[in-house]
């Protein structure tokens, strides 16, 4: 079974279409969806409840409190009853018909697969976050080192076995966090294009908030996953983006404040470096998009 997880924060519209192009597109049923609403503030409750509360297949939970993406979303895991989730962003929409059949067959066919990322589609056009160009590979799977939160699958088992999504993060890259987490568990991660979700809101730009949080994350991810020395390079090397990113867009501010938060909120207790054998494969994949 499969359940596909959605987020609500003060967004009951854009959670509606969401729902409502998972049910249109799996018109066979056989699946849940679970509706979390972070605590929101405006009319959630009454709109998602007279949308969807005599929906057998949706499944609505009001938290109460803004527990964040991380946290809302691992403690609507606890609740999932399916053995596959689909995590899909509230202002993302479900474009493929049949898709979750093509998802069981996937996963089945391949033991080793731990994720899933499908096709991304914003902006009116394919998000193609790889070296590898789109024209040379089309329709077709590859392994890959990240996931996208606006629309993914993943093994309930692997998910719980990789600690779900990192709470310490907060908000920012904890989807990059996740997928190398799976790797580091001895699965793999795949470029999956025959399911694809429209990402309907594109960032206009980050907030003070949004770049220093995101900075934090982006340098502890090595610090806590990468195997040394590549830990330490790789840290350093985000810092410089970001540091560019702070020349270019005059946000100096942001970055001093990243950087205090970076080293203040640092803890070794959570560093869990990846085994020689999935550093190999992890690295083997980063190589192999460079060179195609």
């Amino acid at each position: 079974m499969i359940s596909v997880i959605v987020i609500n924060w003060n967004r009951a519209a854009d959670a509606e279409q969401a729902v409502h192009s998972v049910l249109k597109r799996n018109p066979s049923g056989g699946f849940q969806i679970l509706l979390w609403d972070n605590g929101s503030l405006d009319d959630s409750h009454e709109r998602l409840t007279r949308a969807f509360g005599k929906t057998p297949e949706v499944r609505l939970v009001f938290a109460g409190e803004n527990l964040g993406v991380c946290a809302g979303r691992n403690r609507a895991v606890e609740q999932a009853e399916g053995d596959v989730l689909v995590f899909m962003d509230s202002d993302s929409l479900l474009e493929t018909t049949g898709a979750f059949e093509r998802l069981e067959a996937a996963f089945r066919d391949q033991p080793d697969t731990g994720a899933l990322n499908f096709e991304i589609h914003q902006g009116g056009k394919i998000l193609w976050p790889f070296s590898r160009p789109e024209s040379v590979w089309g329709k077709r799977t590859f392994d890959i080192t990240r996931i996208d939160g606006c629309g993914f699958a993943i093994r309930k088992d692997v998910f719980l076995l990789a600690g779900g999504f990192p709470e310490h993060f907060g908000y920012g890259a904890e989807e990059h966090y996740l997928a190398r987490r799976v790797i580091a568990e001895g699965f793999r991660v795949v470029y999956f294009p025959e399911i694809a979700v429209t990402h309907l809101k594109v960032p206009s730009g980050r907030t003070p908030d949004q770049f220093s949080t995101t900075m934090r994350n982006h340098i502890w991810m090595p610090l806590e996953l990468f195997r040394m020395p590549w830990a330490l390079v790789s840290a350093l090397n985000m810092l410089n983006v970001y540091a560019r990113d702070a020349h270019k867009e005059k946000r100096w501010q942001d970055f001093r404040r990243g950087l205090w938060m970076t080293i203040r909120e640092f803890r070794m207790s959570r560093r869990k470096p990846m085994s020689r054998t999935a550093w190999t494969t992890f690295r083997g994949v980063i190589r192999e998009d460079k060179q195609v």
